[in-house]
């Protein structure tokens, strides 16, 4: 659905955008239901939701979320996939 969480992706060392860009995926993605930080115990390995493969355009809908380690993940909201 339009505008709903489905999840987040792991980004690496730096932001790979801001809201509002539109970026290509670099290498395929797991998105998973959380991304790993103190409210979750830093766990990594959340549920599957989908997947992004190298090549895949998505719309930022909000800003990567910087996690404690100096790592980025990305919230993928219904809609943000492009094509």
């Amino acid at each position: 659905m339009p505008g709903q969480l489905i999840g987040y992706w792991y980004a690496g060392r730096e932001a790979p955008g801001a809201k509002g860009q539109t970026i290509t995926v670099p290498t395929a993605a797991n998105v998973r239901a959380d991304y790993p930080d103190r409210h979750n115990g830093y766990d990594a390995r959340a549920p599957l939701r989908c997947g992004l493969r190298a090549g895949d355009r998505v719309r930022l809908s909000q800003d990567p979320v910087a996690v404690p380690g100096g790592v980025y993940w990305v919230p993928l909201y219904g809609g943000d996939l492009l094509d």
